[in-house]
């Protein structure tokens, strides 16, 4: 057969010849199928694995058990291995490959081969144009530092222009801003590999400075609808949303425990609202007692200062009257006494004033024993 005939289309009976050989020994299978579907041999060393990533179109998704195997005896790559590998990743433009290698480091169980990957890639990552600048390469430097709102410094245009408009091997706008989306994913990643935190943080993060951007033209609810709808990664909206319905849940929780411990501080505020209208009240009775105490108070010494002064007064006087009796008393007995001496004695005298010495203080001694006693 010439290459005239080989040119020709074929005809009917021809198709026909095909499909009849294409029926009885089966479908003919493209040898990329075959290629893919055959066991390949496990990676044996780092630089092997790493390698592979980066030159294949697919690269290396997933690691085998035999692949974590040999790895793990593996021994640690050699300082000229590691530069020509980075030379290598200098071919990643897009960093592609570079945030292959990091979901690749997230998906392996041993943590040796994870750090070790997770390293290289973020060598791998700074050697970037994007990275060469000061501010984007201390995000890189300083991971444990770092705040993850500081990666929005990535999304700024000129990190696109810088793509872009460059004179060496200038990058499409498509291709520009993948590159950094890859970088702004692969910085996030690392980032939570060092710093922890939730995946919520990430989503808020992705949605506020990525996705809200490309969600703005879908307005109505139709448009959303549609959007939807024609979704090509419904990996990746099952994952939202179930991200979403987790914090709705935990909100849910926290607010039925939030309204459990209102309900709470409500009964307990009636509570106290009832034990202090019987404090007030209690309070009140308090006050007027206090009020009528004090009033007695008052009158008592108004009533004892006048008692006093009676008592004074009356004291006062009868101190008057016991002192003019005991001088008109004491007077007699002088006299009496004065006649006793006398020669010769005058006795009767004597006993006559005496006698009424004594009947004059018996009779005073009675009246202040009778004024005592009213």
């Amino acid at each position: 057969m010439n290459e005239n005939e080989l040119s020709k289309p074929a005809t009917v009976d021809e198709k026909r010849n095909r499909e009849q050989v294409q029926q009885t020994d089966g479908p003919a299978k493209p040898p990329e199928t075959t290629a893919r579907r055959a066991k390949r041999p496990p990676f044996y060393s780092f630089a092997e694995l790493i390698q592979t990533t980066y030159e294949t179109r697919v690269g290396v998704k997933t690691l085998q058990k035999a692949d974590t195997k040999a790895l793990l005896s593996a021994p640690p790559m050699k300082g000229s291995e590691r530069d020509k590998l980075l030379e290598l990743a200098r071919s990643d433009k897009t960093l592609e490959k570079s945030k292959q290698l990091v979901l690749l480091s997230l998906r392996s169980e041993a943590p040796r081969i994870s750090h070790y990957l997770r390293d290289f890639a973020r060598d791998a990552i700074g050697c970037h144009e994007l990275f060469r600048q000061q501010r984007t390469a201390d995000l890189l430097t300083n991971l444990h530092g770092t705040s993850i709102d500081a990666v929005a410094a990535i999304f700024m245009t000129s990190n696109v222009k810088l793509l872009t408009e460059r004179t060496e091997n200038p990058l499409p706008k498509r291709q520009a801003e993948q590159c950094v989306r890859n970088a702004v994913h692969c910085v996030l990643l690392l980032l939570w590999v060092a710093q922890g935190g939730s995946v919520e943080r990430i989503l808020r993060f992705l949605q506020r400075h990525s996705w809200s951007k490309k969600a703005k033209r879908y307005r109505s609810e139709k448009q959303q609808l549609e959007a939807l709808v024609i979704s090509r990664d419904p990996t990746a909206a099952s994952v939202t949303f179930t991200l979403l319905e987790r914090r709705a849940l935990e909100l849910e929780q926290q607010a039925e425990a939030a309204a459990r411990s209102q309900e709470r501080v409500r009964t307990r505020s009636q509570r106290l609202e009832q034990q202090l209208t019987a404090v007030e009240d209690k309070l009140h009775q308090t006050t007027g007692e206090c009020e009528r105490l004090r009033q007695e108070l008052r009158e008592s010494i108004d009533t004892l200062a006048t008692k006093e002064a009676h008592w004074r007064h009356e004291y006062e006087t009868l101190k008057g009257r016991a002192l003019r009796r005991l001088n008109e008393e004491s007077s007699l007995l002088e006299e009496g006494l004065h006649a006793l001496r006398r020669e010769p004695p005058k006795v009767s005298v004597m006993i006559d004033h005496a006698e009424r010495a004594i009947d004059g203080l018996k009779r005073v001694a009675e009246r202040i024993r009778n004024e005592s006693l009213s």
